[in-house]
Parts: structure tokens; sequence; C-alpha cells
């Protein structure tokens, strides 16, 4: 028999960590969890093997003969046995993520206490908890969420006091907070939505929220937040205000003068928020910038660079209490997405400091390749090619978008030092490279064969001392857009003005 490598069990022991493993085993050989000593010997034998399954010593009658040596192989006793732990992994996930949710495991331990009837406790408990909530620097969304969950405890237990008006407020209250909840839900799920929408048509609708959403009245519920907010110091309208006033503006209701507005409350109020706060808003401007003002706003690179570099300078991006505890991982696509904006608008100083600052915060499987990628380019601006040939030369990546990129900047990188022979090797090389990997046709041919064919042309005029054709640059520029199209009319000029 094979050994049991699609084996439900086996597949999620394989994926946890040797630490969570061990874990694992002392939360199976726990009495409170756990009674049955075979099942104890399972999954102690199957931490030895961990974390191949795929090995002889996986093979069912192999774990048997360990389990119950001696005895007959019973398939049966073994699957039920896998079936325990199996249940067990499930449990010991949940128990995980219950202990890292301090809110949650507090709802919890209040709503016991009002299923005890012990009323006084559970109230001391409910006033504990908002009173933290306050005081704490909890984002938006998850102080919203807990206010909701505590409130509706405080529900439950009012109930056993027959306190009728104070059951009234808060029920005003919890409905309010799930006012405020849904409108946040659903604000952030629209855009994503429409986002997505845009690039995977689908004839999926979502009718019952998109009516919803469609009739309301964007104006003048931003109106009604504006009297909230200056009734209640706390943020909290403000924030939901602007997320509301951002949604209105890419799904097409309020125009780019709405824009320019919520920009401004953003920079005179971008301080009062806490980091996911922060984050969230600034991903919001990014995506009305992207999605919708760009399709008239003419300078919308810019816009979104400004916006880049206001939101980095005010932590958005990085936060340093997290930096310090070691959670914080920051985003290869985030870095790289900084950084085209910004060399976009030309703004290489600022970019090249950007990732000198920030790639440390990466992952450790991105963190060099991404370095080199983008700090190579900032080399070239600065006519430093041999460092930054350097750069590319470290990057060790299977996307092949930036291996053609590399490539590329190889290609200028050879022409600008003068290396003609590898110049003319490495032309051969990267269409040899083009041919065999899955590169549409087009693009393979209109980016690039024109390049490699004028790429030629200069290189048999600088080693030939031969006088360029009049008629090239004409050529070059009624060719269809190729690229480094601008880079090479660049280098035609440059021999010309010899």
């Amino acid at each position: 028999m094979k050994p049991q490598k699609t084996n439900k069990l086996f597949v999620v022991l394989a994926a946890l960590s040797v630490e969570e493993v061990k874990d694992f085993v002392v939360f199976v050989n726990s009495p409170f969890f756990n009674s049955n000593k075979n099942v104890c010997k399972t999954v102690e034998y199957l931490k030895k093997i961990h974390p191949d399954f795929a090995v002889k010593s996986a093979e069912p009658e192999k774990v048997y003969s360990v389990l119950f040596p001696g005895k007959k192989f019973n398939e049966q006793i073994l699957n039920n046995l896998y079936t325990e732990l199996n249940k067990l992994l499930k449990r010991y996930f949940a128990l995980k993520e219950f202990e890292g949710d301090y809110d949650l495991s507090k709802i919890c331990y209040i709503k016991n206490l009002t299923k005890k009837k012990l009323v006084q406790q559970s109230l001391l408990e409910i006033k504990k908890g908002l009173g933290k909530i306050e005081e704490e620097n909890y984002d938006t969304y998850r102080k919203q969420k807990v206010t909701t969950g505590l409130l509706l405890e405080q529900i439950g237990t009012i109930m056993y006091t027959s306190d009728h008006n104070r059951y009234l407020e808060t029920e005003i209250k919890k409905t309010e907070s799930f006012t405020y909840q849904y409108l946040l839900d659903l604000s952030l799920s629209a855009v994503n939505i429409h986002i997505y929408r845009q690039y995977f048509p689908t004839k999926l609708k979502n009718q019952l929220s998109d009516e919803l959403w469609n009739s309301i009245d964007f104006n003048r519920l931003v109106k009604k937040l504006d009297a909230l907010d200056t009734i209640d110091t706390a943020d909290q309208y403000l924030y939901l205000k602007m997320i509301l006033m951002g949604n209105a503006i890419f799904l097409g209701k309020n125009n780019f003068k709405d824009f320019l507005k919520l920009k401004e409350i953003l920079k005179a109020n971008y301080h009062k928020f806490v980091f996911d706060d922060k984050h969230k808003l600034w991903d919001m401007m990014i995506k009305i910038l992207d999605y919708s003002v760009s399709k008239y706003y003419k300078d919308y690179n810019n816009e979104i660079h400004q916006i880049n570099k206001f939101c980095i300078d005010n932590g958005a991006l990085i936060n340093e209490m997290q930096v310090r505890n070691g959670t914080f991982v920051l985003y290869e696509n985030r870095v790289r997405n900084c950084f085209a904006y910004a060399i976009r608008v030309s703004d290489w100083e600022w970019a090249e400091a950007f990732v000198e600052k920030h790639s440390k915060y990466m992952s450790d499987e991105v963190r060099d390749n991404t370095y080199h990628y983008l700090i190579g380019q900032c080399k070239m601006q600065n006519n430093k090619f041999g460092e930054a040939m350097e750069h590319f030369s470290k990057v060790k990546l299977k996307d092949g978008v930036i291996n053609i990129d590399i490539r590329n900047f190889y290609l200028k990188c050879l022409y600008e030092l003068g290396y003609w022979e590898e110049l003319l090797a490495a032309i051969d090389s990267f269409n040899h490279y083009l041919d065999y990997q899955d590169v549409p046709p087009d693009f393979a041919d209109t980016d690039f064969k024109s390049l490699f064919k004028y790429l030629r042309i200069l290189t048999k005029i600088k080693t030939e001392g031969a006088g360029i054709d009049s008629t090239l640059l004409n050529e070059v520029e009624n060719t269809p857009g190729f690229l480094s199209k601008g880079w090479i009319i660049l280098k035609i000029k440059e021999i010309n003005n010899k």
C-alpha cells in the first residue's frame, strides 16, 4: 500500500511548522482535550516523520505496526485514530485563534457570566471593556466591531434586571453601532467588488446590496455625519464620513472637486488616526486615483505619488511598535508600487531613499530580490551602469515579467558601457529566451523585435565608425510604439549631435 500523501490529516500536519507540531502534541496529550492513549501514541509517531508523509514510514501498515506491535493490520482502527486527530487539530486551531483574540475571549467570558446570572459582574466587565476601547489605540473598524459585541452582551445582561429605560438606551446604541458597522463593511466591499468586476467580468450579481447602495444619498449622509462629529468629539464619525466620500467619488456619484475636498480633509486630520485606519484611508485614495480619477485627470500619476509621500511621511507604512515587536512585514507589492509611481514622475532621489529605508522590512523571501531589482534601476538613472549590472545579477526570480525587465536593463547598460560584443550576444540570448517563454507573440514582436533591430544598427554605427543614416530617426519615430522607443530616439540624437 502506498503512503497516504493525500490523507487530509497529513496535508494539514505537513503545513505546520516544527514548533506548531510540538504545541499540537502537547495539546493532544492534555487529558482535558483527549483521553485516548492510542491517539497520543499516533501523534507522537507522526511528529517523528513530519513534514514528509510520503515516506515509507507513513505507510498505513508501518504506522499500525508501530502503534500495535504484533497485531494484525486493521485499516479501520487506524482511520479512526486519524479521524480523532483531525478533530483535535481543528480544536487546536480554534483554541489558538481564540487565545489570540482578546476581544472575543472577553465577550465569551461576559456571555458566560450572564448565563450564570452574575449580573453585576457581567456589567462590570462590560464597563471595563468599553473603557479599554476608548483608552487603547484600536483602529476604527475593530473598535466598532468590539463595541457592538459588548453592547449585545449588555442588552442580554440588562434583561435580567428589568431596567426598561436602560435596556432601551442600550438597544438604541446597539442599533447605531450596527448601522455604523454595516456602512463601513459595505463601503469597503463595494470598492473591491467594483475593481474585480473590471478585470474579471462575471454574470454574478449582488442585487440586494447593489440596490441598497444605489439608493443611498451620500451627500445627505455625509452632512449628517458632519453634524454627529460636532456633537461627539470622537473621530469615528469623521473616519466613516471619509470612507463614504471616497466611495461616492470612486463609484462616480461625485466629481473631482469632491476628491480635492476629501484630500484636504485627509491632510488636515490624518494624524488623528491609528495605523490601520491610516492604511485603509491611504488605500482608498490610491484606488480613487488609479481606477476612477485617472480617466479624466492627466496628472494623476503625480497625484498618486504625492499621496504616497504624504501618507508614508505620516505613519501609514510602518508602525514602529509593530516593527519593534517583530510582527510587521512590508508587502513587496507596496514597495514596488510606491517606487513605480515615483519614477513615473522622475522623482528618483525619493525613490532610491524610499527603497533603502523600507526594503529591510520586507519578508526574507523577497527582500534581497526586490532591493536589487529596484536599486539597480536607480543606479542606471545615475549613470552608474556597472553598479546597476551588479545589482541585477543578484536578482534570482522566477517572475517572467521581472526577468524580462532585467534583460532589457542589461542591454541598455551594456550599450552605455560600450561592451559591443557582449551586447550583441545578450540580444541573441534575449531573443532566444522570448522564443521559449510564455510571452504573447505580439508583445515579443512589437515591443522587443524593434528594440533588438535598432540596437544592432546603433552597435554597428558605434563599432564601424559609420555615419548615421539620415532616415533612421524618422523611421524610428514612425515605428508603432515599442519598448524603449524614447530611449532609442535619445541615443540616435546623441550620435547626431557629436
